[in-house]
């Protein structure tokens, strides 16, 4: 039995296998990149099986009911789920693997649920869609992350299948455009009364697209389109780059942050309470970002913390003020940055003054115990660093607010003191108690501690045993690799793979020193590794590549003492200390500037050339017009203006306006009949126009003018 016309069009219009593919591939990529850019390849394939399972259950929704009216309802679910994901995201967080979505990532994670959870609602165009909204953001957090080296690549092909489904969504929209204008419908009853109605709905789709909505723009050109776009980012955005950076020197442009991977990872963020370990290779540029003034080389301290899990650390718990089990007495009260400083027996005082060219830093680094009002800006104002418990400043600017340098006075323990003793978990008070936490420390990582310090004497003897245990066991390499999921990355760092960089020798320094009973925390920051000074020599310059993490230990009489076995280790070659990792792309390479400079001026000289020999052919083949005698005639009028000194109005014609002008001609009056009337007849008669024609009236011109300019008539 055949369909009439009027029941045709629904079936026409279910969306394909295509859509649906489409779909769950841009979402899947959103999702798989946002997984491995956080360190977790577990809930990546896990978001991406979500996305999977849903796109195929929307596409059989789709597939089995077609257009009924309960499809009209995936927007209010989807929503629903918009909500749920938002209300329930600390519990979605925690059923993720390894969970790389806590705390200052929970956002995050809560657009990886919307993605996944929404898939299984994507009933029509609009929630087909919109499943690019929270793609397109993850993708941005993926490039803030900066972790996943093939993150440009799946964000171009997120792009081609968006712009072809959207390109299929609008053809759809414009055929129901079609059906409601009423043409497929006249189509119908054409076919009808030629007898040709058995024919299916198809043809006269065909029909649509061959009638007034010819020129609709089909998937084929938004894939085209797509792909140009990636053509041009990938092969014009690195050449413009390099053509353009004498340019951009010359600007005063604030620069951007740093990326989320070098504060999250090395110096903790902004304002983050936990800082991840182990994540992979790091892109570390060359730009300056803060400059110090100081007394020598020191170490910059801009975070400390002190909780260690096997997936990073957190800052000391501060209200933390029991005793710990097996103290006879009770803990000492008092905060982290008091005792410190007073643990210092003899102190020297110094001054700094610390630049910041880049806020993205987030936090002011300083050098040893800065006291209560201790770090001022430049002109004596106290409103844009605020002091941390722990002695070190976080950067808080509002809109508007320009960064100033900062001064500041520290004190240090007095040159020539050499640790020995360490302070005993029972001196410490309780903001200080997570500091000599043995427990977080593996077995494995508690054991290499105790072996490597065998016949060690003192403390600081210890602690110079694990440093140079350290430094032998493992090589330094910016470029390792992330540690693999659900493995703590020390255990893997000391025993597996023996490379990593600065966060995991410092972890390691931290772990074994507290596991023989020596309190410790790890600290990010800064270190004038390169040594490099600003122009005036008053200043370290330090790049992002100098961003830096280490271990403290804390000694009686002493303080904070730093331990750094990145000092001592192997270096991999291209991922030593302070090198920068993030510039050795093709398009910053000496060979590829100089290609590229050969190439600009030889499409420079040859765009000249073409366009001088295109000129000169183009003046040689042009056939003369009446509107080059316009334009002859023009500078005419002018002429004669200028000798009677009247207009030539609008309406006047060449007779009318030379009969008018005539009177202040004088003796040039008659050659300037002479010229008009050649005019009238090379602009109204049918003459053919040459340029024969056209240089006598010009030189006819031209004799007027030396005529007049003789008799002294033209002024």
């Amino acid at each position: 039995m055949i369909r009439s016309a009027t029941a045709q069009p629904q079936q026409e219009r279910v969306y394909g296998p295509i859509d649906y593919l489409l779909t769950g591939v841009y979402a899947c990529l959103a999702a798989y990149s946002t997984g491995v850019s956080v360190g977790s390849s577990s809930a990546a394939w896990m978001f991406v099986g979500i996305i999977a399972a849903g796109t195929l259950f929307s596409f059989l929704v789709q597939w089995l009911i077609g257009d009924q009216p309960v499809t009209k309802y995936d927007g209010l679910m989807y929503l629903a789920v918009g909500i749920a994901t938002f209300a329930f995201r600390e519990d979605l967080a925690k059923m993720v693997p390894d969970q790389p979505f806590a705390e200052q990532l929970l956002h995050t994670g809560t657009l990886c649920w919307l993605l996944a959870l929404g898939s299984f609602f994507t009933w029509r165009d609009g929630t087909l869609l919109f499943q690019a909204v929270p793609s397109i953001a993850l993708f941005g957090m993926v490039g803030a992350f900066d972790t996943f080296k093939a993150a440009p690549a799946l964000f171009f092909a997120f792009l081609v299948c968006l712009a072809t489904l959207f390109a299929r969504a609008h053809r759809r929209q414009m055929i129901e455009q079609a059906e409601a204008s009423g043409y497929k419908a006249m189509l119908a009853r054409e076919e009808e009364a030629s007898g040709n109605a058995s024919e299916k709905g198809g043809a006269r789709l065909q029909a649509i697209l061959a009638g007034p909505w010819k020129w609709m723009a089909g998937p084929e050109w938004a894939l085209a389109s797509a792909l140009a776009i990636v053509l041009i980012s990938l092969l014009g955005a690195p050449a413009l780059r390099v053509v353009l950076k004498p340019i951009a020197g010359s600007i005063k442009v604030p620069p951007p942050p740093l990326t989320l991977t070098q504060a999250a990872s090395l110096l903790g963020g902004s304002d983050t309470s936990r800082v991840t370990i182990g994540r992979g290779p790091q892109r570390l540029g060359e730009r300056v970002v803060i400059t110090a003034e100081m007394d020598e080389k020191r170490y910059l301290r801009a975070r400390t913390y002190g909780v260690y899990s096997a997936s990073g650390w957190e800052i000391a718990n501060q209200n933390r003020t029991s005793a710990p089990v097996g103290a006879l007495n009770a803990v000492p009260a008092g905060g982290i940055d008091e005792r410190s400083a007073s643990e210092i027996a003899r102190k020297t005082p110094i001054t700094f003054k610390i630049t910041l060219i880049d806020p993205g830093v987030g936090s002011v680094p300083v050098p040893g115990e800065v006291p209560n009002q201790g770090l001022v800006e430049e002109g004596g104002r106290r409103n844009l660093a605020a002091r941390r418990s722990d002695g070190t400043y976080q950067l808080q600017l509002g809109i508007g607010d320009v960064l100033p340098p900062f001064v500041g006075r520290a004190v240090v323990p007095a040159p020539n003191q050499t640790p020995k003793e360490a302070v005993q978990a029972d001196n410490l008070p309780g903001s200080m108690q997570d500091y000599a936490d043995k427990s977080v420390v593996p077995e494995d990582v508690a054991a290499f501690a105790r072996e490597v310090t065998k016949g060690a004497k003192t403390d600081y003897e210890k602690a110079m045993a694990i440093k140079q245990a350290i430094e032998r066991t493992c090589l330094y390499n910016l470029k390792a690799p992330a540690t693999p999921a659900n493995v703590d990355p020390v255990s893997y760092f000391l025993f597996t793979s023996h490379q990593g960089y600065c966060d995991l020798f410092a972890s390691a320094s931290a772990l074994c020193a507290r596991a023989v009973g020596i309190p410790s925390r790890y600290v990010t920051g800064f270190y004038p590794i390169l040594g490099k000074r600003t122009d005036d020599g008053k200043a370290w310059a330090m790049s992002e590549s100098e961003a830096h993490a280490w271990g403290e230990l804390f000694f009686k009489d002493i303080g904070w003492v730093v331990f750094d076995a990145t000092e001592g280790a192997a270096e991999v070659p291209g991922g030593s200390r302070g090198q920068a990792t993030g510039s050795d792309a093709w398009y910053r390479q000496n060979w590829f500037k100089t290609a590229l400079d050969g190439s600009i001026a030889a499409v420079v000289l040859a765009g000249l050339l073409f366009a001088g020999l295109f000129f000169r052919k183009s003046v040689r083949s042009r056939v003369p017009s009446r509107e080059d005698v316009g334009r002859e005639y023009a500078r005419f009028a002018f002429l004669l203006q200028k000798l009677s000194g009247r207009r030539r109005l609008p309406s006047q014609t060449p007779d009318e306006y030379l009969s008018a002008a005539e009177r202040g001609l004088g003796s040039s009056a008659p050659l300037a009949r002479d010229l008009n009337s050649r005019f009238v007849n090379a602009l109204y008669s049918p003459l053919s126009i040459d340029s024969g024609l056209l240089k006598e009236l010009r030189n006819a011109t031209e004799q007027l003018r030396t005529q007049a300019r003789s008799k002294g008539e033209a002024q």
